[in-house]
């Protein structure tokens, strides 16, 4: 609860550049928060794989799950990112953190919020889905983060899958396409197996 009182207080008063100037100290202390995450959540629940998505997130600060998703979106909005982008990133770190990978979930906040404020990312984009085949879908991804274009366009490759027995998505122009894991996880939920790579 420290760490959150800590950083909660800079999203409060909004005073970002303490969040940069001192990312070091929040990126190391995520490894305790990981397993303060671990120990509150998994303490007597054999469940090691329980999920909590977005539908199910409430403004409940008593749910720490719901303090790491709501850190990340109101960084990413202040850091001036429209709304559906920053609930696209603050779900893949919220993922992240479920699933222990904390390399990939609070560790790359002050990375995305740089991003935001430099300029490298769109902070309102508008990717585009251009079907090149039956089973080849191309996306341009107008320098967005790249987990807003998993949210709008997998269920797209996922149907076109289902009938063609085999599908592409390409996406261009986006930023960090953060972990690998949490788009092909979404596949294999719907029956299909999926294989993720960046070039």
């Amino acid at each position: 609860n420290n760490y959150f009182f800590i950083i909660d207080n800079i999203i409060n008063f909004n005073d970002y550049n303490y969040l940069i100037n001192n990312k070091n100290f929040i990126i190391e202390n995520t490894f305790k928060l990981f397993n303060l995450i671990f120990n509150k959540l998994y303490n007597n629940n054999s469940n090691k794989y329980l999920r909590v998505y977005l539908p199910y997130i409430s403004n409940n600060y008593n749910n720490i799950f719901c303090e790491i998703y709501n850190l990340a979106y109101k960084t990413l909005t202040k850091g001036g990112s429209c709304s559906e982008q920053a609930e696209a990133v603050a779900q893949t770190i919220l993922s992240a953190e479920q699933d222990g990978s904390v390399s990939h979930g609070l560790f790359r906040l002050p990375g995305y919020f740089n991003s935001l404020i430099s300029g490298k990312v769109n902070l309102n984009p508008n990717p585009s889905l251009h079907k090149v085949t039956k089973a080849v879908l191309k996306c341009d991804g107008d320098r967005s983060f790249a987990p807003l274009i998993h949210k709008l366009y997998l269920n797209e490759l996922i149907k076109s899958t289902k009938v063609i027995g085999i599908g592409i998505l390409s996406v261009q122009r986006v930023a960090h396409f953060a972990s690998l894991w949490p788009e092909t996880e979404s596949l294999a939920e719907k029956g299909l197996i999926g294989i993720a790579c960046a070039s």
